[in-house]
Parts: C-alpha cells; sequence; structure tokens
C-alpha cells in the first residue's frame, strides 16, 4: 500500500491517467444524451488500472482532490473539443454541476 501511495502522487505530476467516456443514449431517440468519464491509470510498468485498485488510495493518502481535479480539467477539455469538432453544446454540464456541489471538492475549474 506505501508503494502505491508514493507511485499514486508520482502518477499525478507525471499525468499518468487516462478518462474514458461511456456515451449515455437516449433509447427513445437513439441520440446522445451525456457521457460518463471513467478514469484509469497508465502504469508505467503496470499497465492500465483500473478505478478500485488506486480511488480508495487517493482517498486515504489525501491525494482525491487533485484527482478530482484532473478528471474536471480534463473531462472539461474533452467538451470543448467536442464542441468544436462536432458543434455539441454542453452535453456534460450536468455530470459537473453534480460534481461542484459535492463538500470537499476543488472550487477551480479551468476551461
Amino acid at each position: 500500500m506505501a508503494r502505491v501511495k508514493q507511485e499514486l502522487g508520482a502518477a499525478i505530476s507525471e499525468n499518468e491517467f487516462e478518462l474514458y467516456f461511456q456515451p449515455q443514449v437516449l433509447v427513445s431517440s437513439g441520440k446522445i444524451a451525456g457521457c460518463d468519464a471513467l478514469i484509469c491509470w497508465n502504469h508505467p510498468q503496470r499497465g492500465m488500472i483500473s478505478p478500485p485498485e488506486f480511488i480508495s488510495v487517493a482517498e486515504e493518502c489525501g491525494l482525491i482532490d487533485q484527482l478530482d481535479g484532473w478528471v474536471l480539467e480534463s473531462a472539461c477539455r474533452q467538451l470543448e473539443q467536442w464542441e468544436h469538432l462536432f458543434g455539441c453544446k454542453n452535453n456534460s454540464l450536468p455530470m459537473i454541476e453534480q460534481f461542484l456541489v459535492i463538500p470537499n471538492r476543488p472550487k477551480r475549474v479551468i476551461i
């Protein structure tokens, strides 16, 4: 566990995380209504590590706010790219609003 804590801190500063997006599709119309984001850790030696293996460690060692901030900033950057490429507008805004009202989350948003 101590090794994972140390590696996790380095992973945040080395930007070793990736977000994967899963669309939420309306059955009635087939249109995309939004998406869920899944963070994975692209560990240099162990490969892809799923969230259950590192989220609780991030919470325990006080790195969860940094990780949450990274997720939010990355999701906002991706949303901006989709808006530019596909002309879609604010499909993920409800997710961002829900994220911001969670206590003890970063208050800084960079878009």
